[in-house]
C-alpha cells in the first residue's frame, strides 16, 4: 500500500508521524554463526496511530528506528560461578566497548574491534572483594573524558577506571561517626548510582544511601595523604520534616546544572547546581511514588530506582519506582504527572530506563516474576503519544532478565540487555544499526595454539583449588557419592612408609621423599646404622693409639675441650677444662685419665658449692 493514511484528508486525521515509513530494505534469512533471529519474538504491544493498522512489528521497528532484528551474546568467563545475574550495564559514548557488572562481584570489560565471534570478555575486574557492582557509567558523547567509566561497586568507596580496565583514581569513604554528613569528605554508606556530569570531562556526581548526592573532580579535585579523590561538593537529601533520607537515583540533565535525585522514600527532588551546590530549586518533585497522592506520612513510599531525562528536553523527566510504576513529569508543573505506565515490573533498585538516540522511544526492560511462566520482556512506548500501551514488545521465552538493566547506544544504534545467567544480548538491525555487534559477529573463532600467550585479564581470572577441584570432578565424570566424614579420614590418612612389610610399591618408592631420603634407601644395604650399637662402634678404636675424640680434637682445634656437665635437675653447668696440649702428638690421654680427671672436676666443684 504505498499510502499508509487511509483517509484522503489528512487535516481531519493528522498522522503525528508523517515522516516515519518503513524502508524497503529486510532482514537477510541467512545468519553468521552465533546470531540469533530476535524478529520471530518481537510483536505489537496495541500502541500506534490508526494508520499504522495492518503493519508488522518489523515495519514498525524499521519506522521507530528500533534496531530489533537480529541477537548476539556477550558471554562470560566461565569460572564456575553460578547465578550471577547481570546488574548494571554500561557503553562509552562511540560504542566500541561495554562494562558489564554481575552478581558475582565481577566486572567484564567487552570490545567490539578487538574479540570474536566467541564474544568473551577481553579483561574481569573485582572492583572490591564481597561487593557487587550496582551501577557503572561512562561519559556522554563529546564530554572528552577519554573513555574512563565510573563504578558504584557495593560499597561506600566509588572508583573511576581508565578505558583498559586500570583504576585511574578511588574516591575515598567517609568518617561514619561524624553525624553531619558536610563535614565528612566521601560517602559513609553504599553508593547507588552514579553519573558523568554532562559537558564535563571530569567531574563525576554519585548519590549514596548515607542520605548525601556528591560532586568529585577527578582531574582537579582535592586528595587526601592516602591519595584517594576527596568531595568537590555536596547534597544533603532531605525529607520535609528535615530528616535525612537514602538517595536510591541520580540523573542529570543536558546541561549539567539540574540534578534529580530520587530517595527510597518516593520522592524525587531537582537541585541547580548554578544556584550553589546544596541548595533545593524550585520547582520540586515530592513524594512522586507515594500512595495517596502525596499526603501520607513518611516512610510509605516506594524506593525510587531510576530518574532519566528526555533527550534534547530538559523539562521533561521519568521517573521509576519499585510501585511497578513508570511517571512522566514536565518540572514545570511537578503537581502530578503527565502519563502514567503501570504494570512495569520492578522488584529491584537496579531496574532503569533508557531511551532512543533520537529521544522518541522509551525502552523499559520488565524482569522476570518469580514463580511464573513469564521470563520478562522489552517494552517500547511512544514518546509523543499518549497512549500507554507499548509500542512494541521483545518477548523472551527460554532466556529470563533478571534485574531490568538494559542500554541503548547512540552511536552504534544497538541495544544491550543484561539476562539473568550472567550474560548480556546485544539487538541489532544491520539496516539501521553500524559497527558493535556486526564486527565481532563475522569473525571467525580461531583454535588455540600452544604458543599463545595468556595475558593476565585481573583478579577474575585467579585459580583457586575450589575451581581446580571443580574442573577435576566435571572431567572425571559422575562416580560414586562420597561423604564429608570419608573425605576428612582420606585427608588424615598418614602417608605410607618407605620401607618394611608395609612399605609402598617399588615403582613409587621415590614419589614425594627428599634428596638425602632417597640417598639413604639406595644405600641402606651398605650403611645400616638401625642395627649398630653406637657404644660399641666407638670402644672398637679404643686401641689404636689412643682416644679417638682426642684425635679429631688434636688434628680440629687443640686449643681447647668442652665438656658439658649436668649435675643435678636444677643445677647446670659449663666446665671449660682448658690445658696446653703436649706439642707431642703421641703422648695422648687414655680414656681411663679422661675419667678419673672428670670425676675429680665433678668432686672439687661440689664441695665449693657445699662449703
Amino acid at each position: 500500500d504505498p499510502n499508509p493514511n487511509p483517509n484522503p484528508n489528512p487535516s481531519s486525521d493528522p498522522n503525528p508521524h508523517p515522516s516515519l515509513e518503513p524502508e524497503p530494505r529486510r532482514v537477510a534469512r541467512r545468519l553468521p554463526p552465533g546470531v540469533l533471529d530476535a524478529e520471530e519474538h518481537l510483536v505489537r504491544g496495541g500502541a500506534g496511530h490508526k494508520s499504522l493498522r495492518g503493519r508488522s512489528a518489523a515495519d514498525l521497528a524499521l519506522m521507530y528506528t528500533v534496531p530489533v532484528a537480529q541477537a548476539v551474546m556477550l558471554n562470560r568467563v566461565a569460572d564456575g560461578s553460578r547465578g550471577i545475574g547481570v546488574t548494571c550495564i554500561s557503553t562509552e559514548a562511540s560504542g566500541s566497548r561495554v562494562a558489564v557488572g554481575a552478581k558475582d562481584g565481577k566486572l567484564r570489560l567487552y570490545d567490539f574491534g578487538g574479540m570474536d565471534s566467541s564474544h568473551r570478555p577481553f579483561k574481569v575486574l573485582v572492583p572490591e572483594s564481597g561487593c557487587i557492582p550496582v551501577d557503572v557509567a561512562h561519559g556522554a558523547a563529546g564530554a572528552g573524558t577519554r573513555g574512563r567509566f565510573v563504578v558504584a561497586p557495593g560499597s561506600s568507596a566509588c572508583g573511576v577506571y581508565s578505558r583498559d580496565g586500570d583504576l585511574a583514581v578511588e574516591c575515598t569513604k567517609g568518617d561514619m561517626y561524624i553525624k553531619d554528613q558536610g563535614n565528612t569528605k566521601g560517602h559513609t554508606n553504599r553508593v547507588r548510582a552514579v553519573r558523568w556530569r554532562p559537558q564535563s570531562a571530569s567531574e563525576v556526581l554519585t548519590a549514596a544511601a548515607d542520605g548525601t548526592a556528591r560532586l568529585w573532580d577527578v582531574d582537579g579535585g582535592p586528595v587526601s595523604v592516602w591519595q584517594k579523590l576527596e568531595t568537590h561538593a555536596i547534597i544533603k537529601v532531605k525529607t520535609a520534616e528535615g530528616t535525612p533520607v537514602p538517595a536510591s537515583a541520580l540523573a542529570a540533565a543536558a546541561d549539567g546544572n539540574v540534578v534529580a535525585v530520587g530517595a527510597i522514600d518516593g520522592a524525587v527532588k531537582l537541585y541547580d547546581i548554578r544556584d550553589g551546590f546544596g541548595r533545593a530549586a524550585k520547582p520540586r518533585i515530592s513524594l512522586a511514588h507515594v500512595p495517596g497522592g502525596g499526603r501520607r506520612a513518611q516512610g510509605t513510599g516506594y524506593v525510587v530506582t531510576a530518574a532519566a531525562w528526555v533527550p534534547g528536553n530538559e523539562y521533561k523527566l521519568l521517573t521509576r519506582a519499585q510501585d511497578h510504576a513508570v511517571k512522566f513529569w514536565d518540572v514545570r508543573k511537578a503537581s502530578a504527572p503527565t502519563k502514567v505506565l503501570d504494570g512495569v515490573y520492578t522488584p529491584t533498585e537496579t531496574c532503569g530506563i533508557t531511551f532512543s538516540p533520537d529521544g522518541r522511544v522509551v525502552l523499559l526492560p520488565v524482569a522476570a516474576m518469580p514463580r511464573s511462566d513469564n521470563p520478562g520482556e522489552l517494552r517500547f512506548y511512544d514518546l509523543l503519544g499518549k497512549d500507554t500501551r507499548p509500542l512494541l514488545r521483545y518477548a523472551y521465552d527460554d532466556l529470563k532478565i533478571g534485574t531490568g538493566v538494559a542500554c541503548w547506544n547512540g552511536a552504534i544504534k544497538q541495544i544491550l540487555v543484561g539476562l539473568e545467567d550472567g550474560r548480556s544480548q546485544v539487538l541489532f538491525h544491520p539496516a539501521l544499526s553500524e559497527n558493535g555487534a556486526l564486527l565481532s559477529s563475522v569473525k571467525r573463532v580461531r583454535a588455540a595454539r600452544d604458543t599463545d600467550i595468556q595475558f593476565g585479564s585481573g583478579v577474575g581470572d585467579v585459580r583457586t583449588p575450589a575451581l581446580e577441584a571443580e574442573e577435576n570432578r566435571r572431567k572425571r565424570g559422575p562416580g560414586p557419592m562420597v561423604s564429608k566424614r570419608d573425605a576428612r579420614k582420606a585427608k588424615l590418612r598418614p602417608t605410607m612408609p618407605q620401607n618394611g612389610p608395609h612399605a609402598i610399591l617399588s615403582e613409587e618408592r621415590h614419589k614425594g621423599v627428599g634428596l638425602a631420603h632417597m640417598f639413604m634407601q639406595d644405600k641402606k644395604d651398605e650403611i645400616n646404622v638401625r642395627k649398630q650399637d653406637p657404644r660399641e662402634a666407638l670402644l672398637k678404636y679404643q686401641g689404636q693409639g689412643g682416644h679417638i675424640v682426642d684425635d679429631i680434637y688434636n688434628e680440629a682445634a687443640p686449643e681447647f675441650r668442652m665438656v658439658m656437665l649436668t649435675l643435678t635437675p636444677t643445677l647446670s653447668l659449663t666446665l671449660t677444662l682448658t690445658r696446653a696440649l703436649n706439642p707431642n702428638p703421641k703422648d695422648n690421654t687414655t680414656l681411663e685419665q679422661a675419667e678419673e680427671d672428670f670425676k675429680e672436676a665433678q668432686r672439687k666443684i661440689l664441695e665449693q658449692d657445699q662449703g
